[in-house]
């Protein structure tokens, strides 16, 4: 494991642009940090460009560095760790990873299920939905411009690996939604009210559930183009649910009428 002591080394300068979205978007990779995450980048297949150690955990990550002895690893200093990481307190080890590249084509399947994000600028939100987009067999994220970049190191974090699986796709045009059209897809739109009932709602064959800002909802060009609006029954009073909730809520009805046989069994419950 080589070390580097300095924050002015031209490696740790190029991981720590990284954190800007224009060097994201500009080498095509970004940061991955703590182990729980870097362990599902390994399982996943997916080779990291290097990872980083922090001296003073060295022995801790030995062994797990030993089980993978073809990657870069680097030993560095706390306060380049610091300078790396996103959180407070760092696990003290991190992750350069490559940006994945998908097309329409890889996303679109006939038959297939696919979440469109409009403008959705919170990345909590938009990492818990990656994640749960993940958990109910999304097959791809489509990302309408305006939405926060989904490999901000937030994102990354709350998608709790979603990320490493989910195919994301950023820059969505309105043109990119017809062809969506096109290929068969329904576009249903979540709303706050005047729709119909999520537990009403057709969710099978070729679908895309296109959610909104938190905000403003869905804007009128990306709405005009929903063959459907679906609204999640709730107390009166409560203007709208939180977009991941609303979302997680529409995917598990969407889960339930794609994919549920009788008899269904938890895991761990036989």
């Amino acid at each position: 494991m080589k070390e580097i002591n300095s924050k002015e080394n031209p490696l740790i300068k190029e991981i720590s642009r990284l954190k800007h979205k224009k060097y994201r978007d500009q080498t095509g990779r970004y940061i991955l940090e703590g182990l729980h995450l870097v362990e599902e980048a390994l399982s996943s297949g997916q080779q990291p460009v290097c990872l980083l150690v922090a001296k003073k955990r060295r022995e801790q990550y030995q062994a797990f560095a030993a089980q993978y002895p073809n990657l870069s690893w680097y030993a560095v200093d706390e306060g380049i760790m610091k300078l790396i990481c996103d959180t407070e307190n760092p696990q003290g080890i991190a992750a350069v990873m490559t940006k994945p590249a998908y097309s329409l084509d890889q996303a679109a399947k006939p038959g297939g299920l696919v979440v469109v994000l409009d403008q959705l600028s919170d990345p909590g939100n938009v990492g818990t939905i990656i994640r749960t987009c993940w958990a109910f067999a999304v097959d791809a994220v489509l990302m309408t411009a305006g939405c926060v970049d989904p490999f901000n190191q937030k994102v990354v974090r709350s998608a709790m690996g979603g990320t490493l699986y989910v195919p994301l796709l950023e820059g969505i045009q309105i043109s990119q939604l017809r062809e969506l059209k096109a290929r068969g897809y329904r576009l249903c739109g979540a709303a706050a009210r005047g729709a119909v009932s999520v537990y009403e709602a057709d969710f099978k064959g070729s679908l895309a559930v296109v959610i909104g800002s938190e905000a403003r909802g869905l804007s009128p060009e990306v709405a005009s183009l929903c063959d459907e609006m679906v609204a999640i029954p709730c107390r009166a009073g409560v203007d709208s649910l939180n977009a991941a909730v609303a979302c997680g809520i529409i995917l598990s009805k969407s889960w339930n009428s794609r994919f549920y046989r009788e008899p269904f069994v938890l895991p761990g419950l036989v």
